[in-house]
């Protein structure tokens, strides 16, 4: 089964491009152009991997990741914010609300698909040490647990 993409962007042309690289390289995709419809779209169907603009109208994307990272069901989900900013400041601020990696607009989309690829590995591993520690370690799982999310993997 594919990884699912949630692509956030207010740009629908940015929106089909992201589309037709995504799909091509084997990813379901799925497409929001607001920080409510993001968060919505997540609590329905969680997706595997989310492209974020960090300059959204209404509630911006790193409100919306702040919102995601807060949530234990959508806390582990890799973000990237994608931006046109590339100052310091703009990658802080979004390290503060707990991207996992970041994307400069315009983007090359081979950069792109590998930073998906590796960020959904992570998110895989991580997942199948959660299980195996549920199931041989329940007791010491939910410490190792935390201990490992706290150094943001």
């Amino acid at each position: 089964m594919p990884a699912t993409v949630l692509v956030v962007d207010d740009d629908e042309l940015l929106q089909e491009v992201l589309e037709a690289y995504l799909t091509e390289a084997g990813y379901h995709v799925c497409l929001v152009a607001n920080g409510e419809s993001a968060l919505e779209a997540c609590k329905a169907q969680p997706p595997d991997i989310i492209l974020l603009d960090a300059r959204l109208g209404g509630m911006d994307g790193f409100t919306v990741c702040e919102h995601l990272k807060q949530d234990p069901l959508t806390f582990n989900i890799p973000v990237v914010l994608m931006t046109a900013l590339v100052d310091d400041d703009v990658k802080k601020r979004g390290i503060h609300a707990g991207a996992d990696d970041f994307i400069s607009k315009p983007f090359d989309a081979l950069i792109m698909l590998n930073r998906i690829h590796t960020l959904l590995r992570y998110k895989r591993t991580f997942e199948a040490l959660e299980s195996i520690l549920a199931q041989y370690a329940p007791q010491q799982a939910t410490a190792i647990l935390e201990e490992l999310r706290s150094m943001r993997l």
